[in-house]
């Protein structure tokens, strides 16, 4: 779920922060060596650089408060499935998404800049995170702005900022070429309304707005969701 975080200095004046990256991928893994809290404050650090019976090695491993194993990460190749996060924002309604086929995301850059990845033709998994996953389908055209984003409406195509519909609110920043909100259209191939969502232990899940993730996780959740939505491909 896309989640806008801030940070301000106190001082004369409030001061935002602004983002910088780290400069490599050890000095995360050092910091968060020191205090895994701050990734999750309920849990516990066992071990470090541990190596797998594939004789490759996790950078850290660490237990929750459920006692289940935690790993950072270790890469495998992309299995080519893109990932999708869809929620946050009252505004941005998963029946409207299925209806008018679209995915979105916006009120940061953070947030609608990895819509960029999603090409024509790619196929998204959606998840709407705490609740589960809702839909697949693949992409019809490449990421806009809402205001240049238009949908079919009685068999004519209007402006989806136009309908009396929640989406429509998500132009407030429309104008803030930061904070705008970003829509992709979709063609669905299967979907379930958010009460339904498919939601199993061990899935994957991301705070980023689109993703190719590299992880084991993923290549087990995609399995089990094309088992779940009865997709052979």
């Amino acid at each position: 779920m896309p989640i806008e975080v801030g940070l301000w200095r106190l001082g004369d004046k409030l001061q935002r922060v602004e983002l910088s990256l780290i400069d490599t991928e050890t000095r995360l893994e050092e910091i968060l060596a020191e205090d895994i809290s701050i990734m999750d404050p309920d849990l516990l650090l066992i071990g470090r650089q541990v190596p797998t019976a594939y004789g490759k090695y996790i950078d850290l491993l660490a237990l929750e408060a459920e006692a289940t194993v935690v790993e950072k990460r270790e890469k495998v190749p992309w299995n080519g499935e893109y990932y999708v996060s869809f929620g946050g924002n009252p505004d941005r309604d998963w029946e409207e998404a299925r209806n008018f086929g679209f995915v979105s995301a916006g009120g940061g850059s953070w947030y609608s800049k990895s819509l960029g990845m999603l090409e024509k033709g790619a196929r998204i998994w959606v998840n709407m995170p705490a609740i589960g996953y809702v839909g697949v389908g693949k992409v019809v055209s490449e990421a806009v702005p809402i205001d240049g984003f238009t949908v079919d409406d009685a068999g004519k195509q209007v402006a989806i900022t136009s309908l009396p519909i929640k989406a429509a609110k998500l132009a407030t920043h429309a104008n803030d070429p930061e904070k705008a909100e970003h829509m992709v259209r979709v063609k669905w191939i299967k979907t379930v309304p958010a009460t339904d969502a498919i939601r199993e232990k061990g899935f994957f899940g991301n705070r980023n707005s689109a993703a190719k993730p590299r992880v084991k996780k993923w290549l087990h959740t995609v399995e089990r969701l094309k088992a779940r939505f009865g997709i052979s491909e």
